[in-house]
């Protein structure tokens, strides 16, 4: 390809700027650079602008403009240029003047020589002003836009800085001081005067105690919209002035007697010295003790020392020396030591630091003695401290102490500031109390007594005698009847204002006048036969002193309809005939101390009981109900009932009371309820009911060990279950629960324990449990769940005599009202699926043993890439929170994706009937693979128009599914082939032999190495052989082989790695994508390798291009080229390679030809060839190119960016093999297309 011929001289206008009041000058280059024509432009001739003037010099290529004084604007002139031809043009240059700021003038203070400031700042004072009498002054502004006000040196850091004092005028904000930087800067478009106020208002301080006093030295700067002012510095003297010394002293301390007082670290209680400017220099202490003597912690060489172990100790030194002597300073009071004392500590620092002269502080510690409590005796003619009195029902109050043989005593008061009486056990509540008997001493007030907390506060400053006396009129008293008869204890206290006394007690003994005991009627008691039952008429009787009750005598009147006998402290009835109606008698009874009462006796003689159903309902009281041979229900409510349900079908509630229930033979339903009672089932399927907790009659404990249970199993508070058949078997009793006692089966353990060791019942909420103790069963109900907390476990029944079971059965339980049973769901699976094949996953369907509708829910699904779950016959995926049916679980298939195999994850699904707990089956889905044949891609057509030998690479098109490694097995070579075939490892070499037929193919065959293979076929296409004639020939998209012979040919290998020779005739070969094989032969060629790493040889003695339109061309990758990175990047070998390229850098050699759109203007080439990159080499920010020379090659190096040394966009274009020691690119090696 041939460079494009210049256009005729044509000279274009330029434009360029500069600066009011300055000199432009304009390289001639500059204004030539868009001008056109023929070799080098050269300036000839300028004219003169109209508001300046110009100059030309030729020799260095540069016209200077000089604008008039203080002009500002456009300006224009002409220039002349001529070419290598002789042709001429001219055009105009246009000059930008620039008008130029005037900076402002800043002076600190008007009043001071120059524009700077300086003042002085005393340590200790109040901040000082940075600025006087501030004056700026601007030529062409009227406002200011900011100000910068630096402390230049901080040497007190954070405790010194520079702040705004009062309100700032309008416009103008301050921002806050930086103490790293030292700056705060003022900002906002206001006057001058304004500007003027504001540094007036900026103040330095410093709260330092020991400042620095170098000077300090403040930068000022102001600016308008254009340009800051001048520097204006103030400059602030520190001085520093001497600050007394600090003495910190611990708080009065307090002494014990005689015992010496040690001050130290350790103890908290250390004398520290400190002065804030001492600057290592010495200070003196004293110390002056009231009495006793000073002792020194330890004694410091360099630390001058008197009076050590006296009561006046002074030390002269460096504060760190002197406090190391003052830690462990020992204060030894003077025997018998009683009072207080003071130890007075004097600080002088003899001048220090600063101004001022020496400062002096004193401190002083108090050392008192602790205050002994008074002592407290009610009665100081006995031993101890306490006193006894005694109360009786009905008579005055008595005085908790007799008020002469109380004794208080109290070494160091002589007064008492309160008292305080406590009724520590008030039984009767608000009918007992304490009160003040009498006119209080003087001083001494009483408060009202609080039945509440039992207290009565005696208070006011009076002396040991007179609370005495006070205490002594403290009285009980009692109006309750009865009294609670239980010994009343009152408590003493009283206080001297710091510390109470010890306490002492007054223990009252309370009596009660006797009451007599209370006789309650009972009955009705339901009777229905005629079996003599036990009535206990006690039972409900009562004494209001709780004396112990005696039945002393039962009548039995002539009218009876029974037989009334006493047995102590029962009464055994018998009825007599069948009368119905109520049969009455009377009894009386005693409480032993005099006091008696009589009571009746109600029977109510129901219709005797036959063999037909009986349904009978008792009362209040210990009924006494029978059933025969019918279908029975006896209902006994509240007592302690005998139900006999003999034959037949019975139903039996005992109610509250300590009941006996017997079924008798046939299915019994047996509820005890309330409290502990008896039930037998005897012979048939028998139901034991529990609707409360609380129907055992047993209390609330920890079952949380076997010795915790057999305590309760000795109390016998729970039913008794006798004749309780089938435990554990699906036949038998049952044991049935309302809803409110037990929700669920899954509440309760079916494992019997036999040793508990920590919770064994299942969940978090009211469980039941059963333990075996070796001779019987016992149902233990539990509130919270865990037996082993909270103390709400309940032993429910006692199935006696049943030994032996080890599990629980859900029949023990079956058909109890309100219990349900979980759904069941198959156990957790595996399922190993074939590579490509949709498996069934095998789930069978969840079944509820009570029917219960089930919800199925999807909580996990395998991983999607894969493969899928679907319901057979249905192509979408389930997803997670799906819900499916029972049938539509069990059709659930894998669907795996095409070639996938390994762990595919978890189907998780959850079943729930909406009254237990959720239940799960998790599937694993494993898929197995198995080997996926190979695939053969047919290969052509390939061109050749010559019989040179070539390869072919079959496998580059073709693949493996698993990733195999493939290889050429074999090749035919038919007999009618066009070509001899022969294979050589994984390449087929063909060779075309002479023939007339345009097509040749044959057969290859391929292996992945695991028994997969293919055929498939390669196809020539053979071109008419090569002549002496121009051969215009095109490739295919595989990789083609092409020649030329003696004509000017144009060989075209489109895609695929191709191999072109052009041989002589000045040939174009254009290899396309690819890794291409080109040789031009003799003549002048153009080679033109395209996108890949291509080989590129020229001819010898002629001139050739190679040709590049695009950054890939070379192959190569982007990087830096920079350093060690250019011989990285070379050792790759990602580029072309250039054979045969002559006479680089000189004019009539080979040639680069390179289209704009990878490089714009020639300008961007770097014509110095680089041997050594460490910078950027490259002339401007635009696409450009440069040589780098290794010592054996030459590399043409392309940047994206101008930039060699960012950006990662350099690229290697060609290597220009054996190419060393050219030195300069001439402008003939590279020509832009």
């Amino acid at each position: 390809m041939e460079p494009p011929t210049p256009a005729i001289l044509q000279a274009e206008n330029d434009t360029v700027s500069g600066f009011q009041n300055s000199l432009l000058e304009i390289p001639s280059s500059t204004i030539t650079s868009n001008d056109t024509g023929v070799g080098l432009l050269s300036v000839t001739g300028i004219t003169q602008p109209p508001n300046g003037r110009t100059s030309l010099n030729q020799n260095i290529g540069v016209i200077s403009y000089t604008p008039d004084e203080n002009f500002s604007g456009f300006d224009t002139f002409e220039y002349q240029i001529r070419d290598d031809n002789g042709a001429t043009g001219t055009a105009t240059v246009t000059v930008d003047v620039v008008s130029v700021n005037e900076r402002p003038i800043l002076d600190l203070s008007s009043s001071q020589l120059g524009r700077n400031y300086t003042t002085v700042f005393i340590e200790g004072t109040t901040p000082v002003a940075i600025t006087g009498s501030v004056s700026i002054i601007d030529a062409d502004d009227t406002d200011l836009t900011s100000a910068t006000i630096t402390l230049t040196n901080i040497p007190d850091g954070e405790v010194e800085g520079l702040s705004i004092q009062g309100t700032l005028p309008s416009g103008i904000t301050a921002g806050t001081y930086d103490p790293e930087t030292g700056i705060i800067l003022l900002t906002g478009t206001a006057p001058i005067s304004s500007y003027e106020a504001a540094l007036s208002q900026v103040v330095y301080s410093n709260i330092s105690q020991n400042p620095n006093t170098e000077n300090r030295v403040i930068d000022v700067v102001v600016a308008d919209n254009n340009s800051d002012s001048n520097i204006a510095i103030s400059t602030i003297t520190v001085d520093a002035v001497n600050d007394p010394p600090v003495n910190t002293v611990p708080e009065s301390q307090t002494a014990n007697g005689s015992q010496p007082i040690v001050f130290s670290q350790a103890d908290n209680n250390q004398i520290l010295i400190s002065d804030p400017d001492v600057d290592g220099n010495p200070v003196q202490v004293n110390l002056t003790a009231s009495t006793g003597t000073l002792t020194l912690g330890t004694i410091q060489d360099n630390v001058e020392i008197s009076g050590d172990g006296t009561t006046l100790v002074t030390l002269v030194g460096r504060l760190e020396n002197i406090n190391t002597a003052l830690d462990g300073l020992t204060f030894a009071p003077p025997s018998s030591f009683d009072t207080s004392a003071t130890i007075q500590i004097v600080t002088t620092d003899n001048g220090n630091t600063g101004s001022g002269g020496p400062q002096t502080t004193s401190s002083t510690i108090s050392i008192n003695q602790p205050n002994q409590p008074p002592t407290l005796d009610l009665d100081g003619t006995q031993a101890g401290n306490n006193t006894e009195a005694s109360f009786e029902q009905g008579q005055p109050a008595v005085a908790i102490a007799t008020g002469t043989n109380i004794l208080i005593t109290d070494a160091d008061n002589t007064t008492i500031e309160s008292a305080t009486v406590t009724l520590t056990n008030a039984l009767n509540g608000s009918a007992e109390s304490l009160a003040v008997n009498g006119v209080l001493p003087m001083g001494i007030t009483a408060s009202s007594y609080n039945s509440t907390t039992g207290i009565l506060t005696l208070t006011g400053n009076a002396s040991l005698a007179a609370y005495q006396t006070a205490i002594g009129q403290v009285v009980y008293n009692n109006t309750a009847n009865p009294p609670n008869t239980t010994t009343r204890t009152v408590q003493v206290q009283v206080n001297d204002g710091t510390d109470n006394s010890n306490t002492a007690a007054s223990t009252i003994t309370v009596s009660a006048l006797n009451q007599p005991p209370v006789a309650v009627t009972d009955g009705p008691i339901f009777t229905n036969n005629s079996i003599q039952f036990p009535i206990s008429p006690l039972a409900n009787d009562t004494d209001p002193d709780g004396d112990v009750l005696t039945l002393t005598s039962v009548d039995n009147p002539p009218v009876a309809q029974g037989l009334v006998t006493q047995s102590g402290s029962l009464v055994q009835y018998t009825r007599l005939g069948n009368n119905t109606g109520v049969d009455s008698f009377n009894y009386s009874i005693s409480d032993g101390q005099g006091g008696t009462a009589t009571g009746q006796i109600n029977i109510e003689l129901l219709p005797v009981a036959d063999n037909n159903p009986n349904s009978v309902t008792g009362g209040n009281f210990g009924d006494n109900l029978n059933g025969l041979g019918g279908n029975d229900t006896l209902i006994g409510l509240g007592g302690n009932d005998s139900l006999r349900g003999n034959d037949g079908n019975d139903s039996l509630s005992g109610g509250s009371g300590t009941d006996l229930l017997q079924g008798g033979i046939g299915e019994d339903t047996l509820q005890g309820d309330l409290t502990p009672d008896t039930m037998t089932g005897n012979a048939g399927s028998d139901q034991f009911r529990y609707t409360s907790a609380d129907d055992g009659g047993g209390s609330g404990f920890n079952a949380s060990s076997n010795t915790e249970i057999k305590s309760l199993i000795g109390g016998n508070l729970y039913d008794t279950i006798t004749d309780f058949e089938g435990l554990g078997a699906a036949i038998g009793d049952k044991i049935n629960f309302a809803t409110t006692v037990i929700q669920s089966f899954a509440n309760i353990a079916t494992t019997v324990q036999t040793n508990i060791t920590g919770d064994v019942i299942p969940g978090t909420s009211p469980g039941l449990f059963a333990f075996n103790d070796g001779t019987s069963t016992y149902l233990i109900y539990d509130g919270n769940g865990d037996n082993t907390t909270g103390n709400d476990s309940r032993i429910l029944a006692k199935l006696d005599n049943v030994n032996g079971v080890t599990t629980l059965d859900v029949n023990d339980f079956a058909g109890i009202a309100g219990l349900n049973l979980p759904p069941v769901v198959q156990g957790n699976t595996t399922v190993n699926i074939t590579e490509d094949v949709i498996t069934n996953l095998g789930i069978s369907s969840p079944v509820d043993p009570n029917n219960d509708p089930l919800i199925i829910t999807v909580n996990n699904i395998p991983d999607s890439s894969k493969g899928i779950i679907r319901i057979t016959g249905q192509t979408n995926s389930i997803i997670i929170g799906q819900t499916l049916t029972s049938a539509e679980i069990s059709q659930l298939e894998f669907v795996p994706q095409p070639n996938i195999n390994g762990a595919a994850g978890v189907f998780l699904y959850s079943v729930s009937d909406s009254e237990n707990p959720t239940v799960s089956q998790t599937v694993t889905v494993n898929i197995t693979a198995v080997n996926d044949l190979p695939v053969a891609v047919n290969d052509g057509p390939i061109f050749t128009n010559n019989s040179i030998q070539f390869s072919i690479s079959p496998l580059d098109n073709d693949s493996d599914l698993d990733g195999d490694v493939l290889t050429l097995t074999s090749v035919d070579n038919l007999s009618t082939a066009q070509g001899l075939v022969t294979q050589s490892g994984s390449l087929v070499q063909y060779t075309r032999l002479p023939g007339t037929e345009p097509v040749d193919s044959f057969n290859y065959i391929i292996s992945d190495g695991k028994g997969g293979t293919a055929t498939a076929n390669i196809t020539i296409n053979l071109l008419p052989v090569a002549d002496n004639n121009p051969n215009s020939v095109t490739g295919g998209s595989l990789s083609d082989n092409l020649n030329g012979l003696v004509g000017n040919d144009t060989l075209v290998g489109l895609e695929g790695n191709d191999t072109l020779r052009g041989n002589e005739g000045n040939d174009s070969l254009s290899g396309g994508s690819g890794n291409d094989t080109l040789d031009g032969g003799a003549g002048q060629d153009n080679l033109f390798g395209g996108l890949g790493r291509d080989s590129l040889t020229g001819s010898l003695g002629e001139t050739d291009l190679f040709i590049y339109s695009d950054a890939l061309d070379g192959g190569g990758i982007g990087f830096n080229a920079v350093g060690t990175a250019i011989s990285s990047q070379i050792g790759s070998g990602l580029y072309d390679s250039i054979n045969n390229f002559e006479v680089l850098g000189q004019i009539g050699g080979d040639q680069i030809s390179i289209s704009t759109s990878l490089i714009a203007d020639v300008a961007n080439i770097l014509t110095t060839v680089q041997t050594n990159v460490s910078t950027n080499v490259l002339p401007g920010n635009n696409p450009s190119l440069f040589a780098f020379d290794n010592g054996q090659n030459t590399y043409l190096i392309y940047d994206a960016n101008g930039d060699n040394t960012s950006g990662n966009d350099s690229q290697i274009l060609a290597k220009l093999e054996g190419v060393t020691g050219v030195t300069t690119l001439n402008s003939d090696d590279i020509i832009l297309f």
